[in-house]
């Protein structure tokens, strides 16, 4: 899911899947975005990580690589990023 507020410009990603479908790896483009801004991508859940940086434009058109990894005993797994500009 992709989720914004345009009074701020912060986007939520929650990403979530069977960890039974055997691909720990999705890329996601981004909608809504301003292609010449520089955005912050943090990842806020399960653990906060570092916020990395890049443009709205590469957002949109390469997107987002979204990792879960495999966990043993797993069903489902999910992520959420907060994206500001």
């Amino acid at each position: 899911f992709q989720l914004a507020d345009p009074e701020t410009e912060t986007h939520f990603l929650y990403v979530f899947h069977s960890v039974y479908d055997g691909d720990t790896r999705r890329v996601f483009r981004l909608k809504g975005l301003d292609p010449e801004k520089k955005y912050k991508i943090a990842e806020v859940f399960p653990e906060p990580r570092a916020a990395l940086g890049t443009t709205g434009r590469e957002l949109m058109e390469d997107g987002f690589t979204a990792e879960i990894p495999f966990v043993r005993h797993d069903t489902w797994r999910g992520k959420l990023w907060i994206i500001r500009g």
